[in-house]
């Protein structure tokens, strides 16, 4: 039997199907405990979205006390959940970027390259995207005010064209939700899809290398509780100091 995974006090990691503790296509999913509100960062594919309802009731919460949900992008196995989410618990509010809330509210799914990835084995063959009706449509530099938690929006093209960082500041420190834009583990995550762009993934870095930020937490892999700040530096200065482009995500 699994259960949410408790991070620091105020993350804790509620989805993943790469350790086993939601379904197979699931992203990292984050849980912020903001103080009263609660945010979840990233719905999954919402292939078995009770698992991620069960973890998060495992840690004492209740889905009900979410009043945001924060997608990084509209990838299917961060965003595939929304709707689920979204029709469930009518007290939360779906917050993206513009380009993920545009993807997502007229089921484009070429625009999110599932088309693609669908083909190439990464979803079962009747997996569709259910669009869901974003609350929010975050504009680059918003500041959401959410209980105690400030929460800046970043725009990070590069690994697709609508990826988005939130920097949430805590009382005692900040933390990055970084979702495909960074790994912790130093890959680039470049894929094979129309929007996926190393001119722009270079300009979000280096936009990213110079924010001061404690936690690190990746939509995918090892996540940082500590050090975030100098795992992006280091990532830049790599990308920055060579011609050849360090490991690039494959999957």
């Amino acid at each position: 039997m699994t259960g949410g995974i408790r991070l620091t006090p105020q993350v804790a990691l509620v989805g993943s199907g790469e350790i086993g503790l939601s379904e197979a296509c699931d992203s990292h999913v984050y849980l912020v405990d903001a103080g009263g509100p609660l945010v979840m960062v990233d719905a999954g594919a919402g292939i078995a979205p009770e698992r991620i309802e069960a973890n998060i009731r495992s840690l004492g919460y209740a889905p009900e006390q979410i009043t945001h949900l924060l997608l990084t992008h509209g990838h299917a196995d961060h965003a595939g959940g929304a709707a689920h989410f979204s029709a469930q618990y009518l007290s939360l509010r779906v917050c993206a970027g513009r380009l993920t809330a545009s993807f997502l509210g007229a089921g484009d799914e070429h625009a999110i390259a599932l088309d693609a990835a669908r083909s190439a084995g990464v979803y079962p063959p009747d997996y569709r995207l259910r669009p869901v009706a974003v609350a929010h449509a975050l504009r680059d530099g918003e500041r959401l005010q959410i209980g105690g938690c400030t929460v800046q929006v970043i725009e990070t093209p590069g690994h697709s064209a609508d990826s988005v960082c939130y920097r949430v500041a805590f009382a005692d420190g900040a933390a990055l939700f970084c979702g495909d834009t960074l790994f912790a583990s130093g890959l680039v995550p470049l894929l094979n899809t129309h929007d996926s762009d190393l001119a722009a993934y270079r300009r979000s870095l280096e936009s990213l290398a110079a924010r001061e930020v404690d936690g690190l937490y990746p939509g995918h892999g090892l996540f940082m509780v500590g050090g975030g700040s100098a795992a992006i530096r280091q990532q830049h200065e790599r990308l920055q100091g060579s011609i050849y482009l360090p490991p690039v995500l494959n999957g």
